[in-house]
């Protein structure tokens, strides 16, 4: 858990500091609390701020890339120095400055150690400091709560305390007195993070870039109006229009700004226009009122902007506290939204930007000091949010909702309801227990694993991400080619053929040992002269069916040897060939062969989609919950995993039954492929797994599924036989595999509320 120091720093008359201490963790459980008065900070550490602060926006200047311009003149509110003797000319000051700015940053750094490391009342500070904050606690929140202008400027990072002992320590500013804001109930949530760009003066700057990185932030899920070069009543319509009834939850600028001698924040809107926080006062509190909760100003001098937003008492603002290069500010940009976007806290984004700015422009060629630049100014009585506090989960649109609707519903229940339909109840039956794995696997187990998966892809943020389409149409045109790879080949279903399907094959077709096997079908499974008619054999799906029913029975008893049972197998072989009897006949297709086609799509298309989804799972930025998502699609996982038993089952016994296949014999078409796939989801799983931390009972569960599923489809094909399928006598059986199911279902839910 986070640490936190709050120093309340008040100047009391004694020209003193009144400093209350408050060292905390997130929980109730360790809270320190100390107060002391401590001496006021000499002069001469003023004065080498003061400057450093000349010499390094000289150094800003140099280059004319700062953030800063002439203020406008048509704004009454706003101070011109044109008239002030002391005010900064940038054109007069020696060029030395530039290399000077380097030991005046050296010469501040020096003098706040020797003041923060001076006297028994901060030998005191130190060590309450050292004695309860932890070295090995990677975020520790320092706030410094002040009016005092000075102590809001100095660089508190450069204290040796925390630049060598705990710089993880982020430093920010607030006042010393705070409230939440009115009406505050809770951090407001919407599907995207809402951003407010705005786009101020652009005088000598470039703010291309600004735009380009807000823009990449579209991925992990926010949606941003950009308002360029805007009036003032543009601003404020678009801050509190009631055309935008959901408020914003960031606001963004860039561009030019300064604090005047009034200690007031100016933005320049546009090279005309230049405005203080007061003159949007009422459109920022309605704002706030609406869920604004953190405003960030990538501009020069924001001191004076913080302190007005504090009044407002907005939760949360980021400013520049001088005058800052371009480049720099484009690069803490950068660095900050690719922390905040992956969820890290504020402190530690703003945080991880500024040691890049340390690391890249620290030193005595480019600004020192630059990296103190960026502050987080906190209002205390609101909690800090992350980036996806920001985010609610959300549904697919009502639209998409219907047709996933519809169309699982067709992949479960429309191929059991047309046989019904068409064939009756008794067909129907027969025919679920010879195919269970394509009528009776999804009233088990597959509506589970549809539902999961569901769930799983409503946890990515970005639906709409190019990578992710463009997955998903590549498995949806896979899975069309295995479909009509599988429509088109031999093995065919009976429920594939209608009532009258019959074909006419001329005998010259086949040799004469396939016709002379097919002729010695015994009688009690065929009497052959029905079917052979002068050069023509006329298959039907009557005579399929009463052949096959006939040698079940048969079988069941054990009257019927192999030998006299190769010409019924022929016999099913050629009447269930999709390319040698039926591609050319008419009127032989069932709807239940349309139905059987679409369910074996969506439970193909169901198997691969998980290749795309697993990719997806590599970015936690990603989704709403990386831990929800990877959890759905572990359990959709086992639900398809537990199609194995079923497809077995059909490969062993049904195939046997039908064409009399032993061994490899029933490898066809697809038959690989399908277990090539299902080893490598496996595989991928046992991976994703190991890579969750403390999830390794995800690697139980799968491992435990794998080798169950396998188990019972291999060693328990006799059982499941005789229990289930084909030789059962009681298909009330059957409803032991969907109420395992749903308890396995709500059990998992239940952990998850949980």
């Amino acid at each position: 858990m986070p640490q936190e120091v709050e120093f309340n720093i008040v100047t009391q008359e004694t020209q003193s500091f009144l400093i209350e201490i408050r060292i905390s963790k997130d929980s109730n459980s360790s809270r320190i609390r100390r107060r002391l008065s401590v001496q006021f900070y000499p002069d001469t550490l003023q004065d080498y701020l003061e400057r450093w602060q000349q010499d390094f926006q000289f150094v800003v200047n140099s280059g004319r890339t700062g953030r800063r311009r002439p203020v406008v003149e048509n704004n009454p509110q706003i101070i011109d120095n044109e008239d002030d003797d002391n005010a900064f000319e940038v054109d007069t000051l020696d060029d030395n400055n530039s290399n000077n700015c380097w030991e005046s940053y050296q010469r501040l750094t020096n003098e706040l150690n020797n003041w923060l490391n001076s006297g028994e009342d901060w030998t005191k500070v130190r060590d309450w400091l050292t004695k309860y904050l932890d070295q090995s606690e990677p975020e520790i929140r320092v706030t410094i709560q002040t009016d005092d202008l000075i102590l809001k400027q100095l660089p508190w990072q450069a204290w040796d305390l925390f630049s060598q002992h705990y710089s993880q320590a982020e430093i920010a500013i607030s006042p010393p007195e705070y409230e939440p804001p009115e009406g505050w109930e809770k951090i407001r949530r919407h599907p995207q993070v809402r951003i407010l760009v705005i786009l101020g003066s652009d005088e000598n700057i470039s703010l291309d870039e600004d735009s380009k990185l807000l823009n990449r932030v579209r991925e992990h899920g926010a949606t941003l109006t950009f308002l360029p070069k805007p009036t003032l009543d543009e601003l404020k319509n678009l801050l509190a229009e009631p055309a935008e009834p959901k408020g914003w939850n960031i606001i963004f600028y860039a561009g030019h700004s300064e604090t005047n001698d009034e200690g007031k924040g100016v933005l320049h809107l546009n090279n005309q226009e230049s405005i203080t926080i007061n003159d949007i006062k009422e459109p920022l509190e309605v704002a706030i009122q609406n869920g604004l909760y953190l405003a960030i100003f990538n501009s020069c001098d924001g001191l004076g902007i913080a302190a007005q937003l504090a009044e407002l008492r907005l939760p949360q603002s980021i400013v520049m506290k001088e005058e800052i290069d371009n480049q720099m500010a484009i690069n803490f940009l950068k660095y900050f939204l690719d922390s905040f976007s992956r969820n890290e806290p504020l402190f530690i984004s703003v945080g991880n930007a500024r040691k890049y700015l340390d690391k890249t422009y620290n030193n005595s060629g480019q600004f020192p000091g630059g990296h103190w630049l960026p502050v987080i100014v906190p209002n205390p009585a609101v909690p800090l949010a992350t980036w996806k506090d920001f985010l609610s989960e959300s549904e697919l649109s009502r639209k998409w909702r219907i047709f996933l609707i519809i169309g699982g519903i067709i992949g479960v229940l429309g191929l059991p309801l047309s046989l019904l339909y068409e064939f009756g109840w008794d067909k129907a039956i027969f025919y679920a227990k010879l195919y269970p794995h394509i009528i009776l696997y999804p009233l088990f187990m597959f509506w589970a694993a549809l539902w999961l998966v569901y769930k799983g892809f409503t946890q990515i943020i970005n639906r709409s991400a190019r990578g992710l389409q463009l997955g998903i149409l590549a498995m949806l045109a896979i899975s069309v080619v295995l479909l009509v790879i599988e429509m088109s080949g031999s093995n065919m279903f009976l429920l594939e053929l209608n009532k009258t399907a019959q074909a006419s094959i001329d005998l010259s077709t086949f040799n004469k040992n396939t016709i002379a096997d097919i002729q010695k079908i015994p009688k009690d499974i065929l009497d052959t002269q029905k079917i052979f008619q002068k050069d023509h054999i006329v298959i039907s799906k009557a005579v399929l069916e009463e052949s096959l029913s006939n040698y079940i029975a048969l079988k069941k008893d054990n009257q019927i040897p192999e030998e006299q049972a190769k010409g019924f197998h022929k016999l099913m072989e050629i009447g269930l060939d999709y390319p040698t009897t039926w591609k050319e006949q008419k009127n032989w297709s069932s709807l239940s062969r349309v139905l059987y086609g679409y369910t074996f799509w969506a439970i193909t298309f169901t198997g691969l989609s998980f290749f795309v989804l697993w990719v997806q799972n590599q970015d936690p930025r990603k989704f709403y919950n990386q831990i929800r998502y990877f959890k759905y699609l572990v359990f959709a996982q086992v639900m398809v995993v537990f199609w194995i038993p079923f497809r077995l089952y059909y490969v062993i016994k049904t195939k046997n039954i039908v064409f009399g296949y032993y061994g490899l014999q029933w490898v066809r078409q697809l038959d690989p492929f399908v277990y090539i796939v299902i080893g490598i989801l496996f595989l991928s799983t046992l991976y994703q797994t190991v890579q969750q931390k403390h999830k390794y009972w995800m690697i139980i569960i799968t491992i435990v599924a794998i080798v169950v599923s396998l188990w019972i489809g291999y060693g328990l094909t006799d059982v499941l036989d005789r229990a289930f399928f084909v030789n059962t006598s009681n298909e009330g059986t059957w409803i032991v595999f969907p109420l395992l199911t749903a308890v396995a279902i709500y059990l998992f839910f239940n952990y998850q509320d949980k």
